[in-house]
């Protein structure tokens, strides 16, 4: 499963384990009443298109086992994605969302240091939320 952060000039790959902590949380929706010429009400509802968290998770224990590590240069391009401050595309699989924003700097630690930082993994934990176009 592909899973990418781009900002329109740079792509961040991450691993194909990364979690979603919170792809099936509750959306936010808006309601609207109408009154009908005899009184009655009708309720309309749809889900907004902002304002949905995603938090992706690297290197965490989940299922029984950790879900991957982020390499040295995923975290590098990760960073150049955050530092650019553009709205992001994120694509997680076959789901792809438009218009998201970094919430808080990445959350990276690092797991294994071997001396020299281009053979080192991290673990991280990405915050971001959908924003409107």
């Amino acid at each position: 499963m592909a899973v990418t952060i781009a900002n329109g000039t740079t792509t961040a790959t991450l691993p194909s384990q990364t979690f979603w902590r919170d792809q099936y949380a509750q959306q936010a929706r808006t309601y609207e009443v109408v009154q009908d010429v005899n009184g009655g009400s009708h309720v309309f509802s749809q889900a907004l298109t902002s304002g949905k968290p995603v938090t992706l998770e690297i290197g965490t224990f989940k299922r029984g086992g950790y879900n991957g590590f982020l390499s040295n240069a995923e975290r590098l391009n990760l960073m150049t994605v955050y530092n650019a401050g553009l709205p992001c595309t994120v694509t997680y699989g076959a789901t792809t969302l438009t218009n998201c924003q970094f919430t808080a700097l990445p959350q990276i630690e690092p797991i294994m240091e071997y001396g020299d930082t281009t053979s080192d993994v991290y673990t991280a934990v990405i915050q971001m939320i959908t924003t409107e176009a």
